[in-house]
């Protein structure tokens, strides 16, 4: 087992995160990445805490999903662009809501502040891959042909194991990586990521539609 740092990923510490206001001026926002593929299509990661109830900005175009990372929990009231009112309450680590940047909605603490993070892709053109992680789980990162974006953020200390889907020859390539809490491992290239210790998010972005193997439903 090798513990050289490879070519195939990359460490993204706290501190490298960009941080601005939220578009509705309610709170602030760590970007762990943005990135725009052309006028039209955009994907995005972001961490930020809720102090307090608000209002989420208008991402119309984007399709959203939020991750519980750390408090006691959150309610989203969602009303949708369709004018149903639909419901999403995250009351324990890494549980997930999926809804439309467009909708109106609002959070509501249920005891104290939250951090969440936060995917966004362009509804239509890009499709979010997310899989809370935890050990023993395995998971495969840029695969499709596709995919421009892959990576793992740790919601505690972490150690990994990756593998790479190009090399072939019998060899050993598997590298051990300790990720540390907030920090993000950003994969440069097709590998296979086995979870051995700690908890966190995977997220891949695709212009193929990925499927969601009903990831969702048990969050709804």
């Amino acid at each position: 087992m090798t513990f050289e740092t490879p070519t195939r990923y990359r460490i993204r510490a706290r501190e490298q995160y960009r941080t601005s206001r939220w578009k509705n001026g309610q709170g602030e926002t760590r970007h762990i990445i943005q990135a725009h593929i052309n006028q039209n299509t955009s994907y995005r990661i972001s961490q930020a805490t809720i102090h307090h109830n608000s209002q989420f900005s208008d991402f119309s175009g984007q399709q959203r999903t939020l991750v519980l990372l750390k408090g006691m929990g959150v309610s989203l009231k969602h009303k949708t662009q369709r004018g149903y009112d639909v419901v999403h309450e995250l009351k324990s680590p890494l549980s997930v809501a999926r809804f439309n940047g467009g909708d109106e909605t609002s959070a509501t603490l249920l005891d104290g502040s939250v951090e969440v993070l936060n995917i966004m892709a362009s509804e239509g053109q890009l499709s979010s891959y997310v899989e809370i992680v935890t050990p023993s789980m395995s998971v495969f990162a840029l695969r499709q042909p596709q995919s421009n974006y892959a990576c793992f953020y740790a919601n505690e200390g972490c150690d990994v194991l990756i593998r790479s889907c190009l090399v072939n020859d019998g060899s050993d390539n598997v590298t051990k990586v300790s990720v540390g809490s907030r920090q993000t491992l950003e994969f440069n290239e097709a590998v296979e990521m086995k979870l051995i210790k700690g908890c966190g998010v995977f997220v891949q972005f695709s212009t193929e539609q990925l499927p969601s193997y009903g990831k969702y439903r048990r969050y709804l």
